[in-house]
């Protein structure tokens, strides 16, 4: 039986997903994604569903579909890194899953600035909050997925208000697209900083 696959899409650039991920993609009966993902890679005879609040309904169809045709669920970043796969495998049992990985925005970030991230609490700020910061004393960097309301500037300030050992904060905007930008600044530099771009964020103090 056919296992739904969910596929790791990178960080951005279609250079950066794995050749796997594409042959998956390019044998799918149904393609599942953000209208990005379906506008990009959704190929005449294949069938798709734009992934929004209907979250419910696709796991209905999964339900319903799975084994009798060849499912690709698109998402960003890597598959098992704050993405929907968490919410399939409530759902789903994982035995009917085919996860396949891809490099998250922070991975690549990392490896931009060319700092090494065994040390490192990941964590994700994108719609959620979360109170890491207490827990972040224990690690010698912290890398962040962000959104507009935890911007970079915002992120500074808190860092500077809890008085935390840490002095330089890194953005990653429009990661491996060619208007990509990555700037390295002092928390108090960044508190000037504005970008309306969704960014990666690393803290350190290299």
């Amino acid at each position: 039986m056919d296992k739904i696959n969910i596929i790791g899409m990178g960080p951005g650039s279609s250079k950066y997903v794995l050749p796997v991920s594409r042959e998956i993609i390019e044998a799918a009966d149904m393609l599942i994604g953000s209208k990005r993902y379906i506008d990009d890679y959704c190929s005449d005879g294949q069938k798709s569903i734009v992934l929004d609040s209907n979250y419910p309904q696709v796991v209905e169809y999964l339900k319903g579909n799975m084994g009798s045709e060849r499912i690709a669920i698109l998402v960003s970043g890597d598959s098992s890194f704050y993405s929907l796969t968490t919410y399939i495998k409530k759902n789903i049992d994982v035995g009917n899953l085919n996860i396949v990985p891809g490099i998250s925005s922070l991975q690549y970030l990392f490896s931009r600035i060319g700092i090494s991230y065994e040390r490192t609490l990941l964590t994700s700020l994108h719609g959620r909050e979360e109170d890491f910061w207490e827990r972040s004393l224990e690690f010698d960097n912290i890398g962040i997925l962000t959104d507009k309301k935890w911007s970079p500037e915002r992120i500074a300030k808190e860092i500077i208000r809890r008085k935390l050992d840490f002095k330089y904060i890194y953005v990653g905007e429009n990661l491996t697209y060619e208007n990509e930008k990555v700037s390295r600044m002092t928390m108090e530099e960044c508190l000037d900083f504005e970008t309306d771009n969704i960014n990666a964020v690393v803290i350190s103090n290299d």
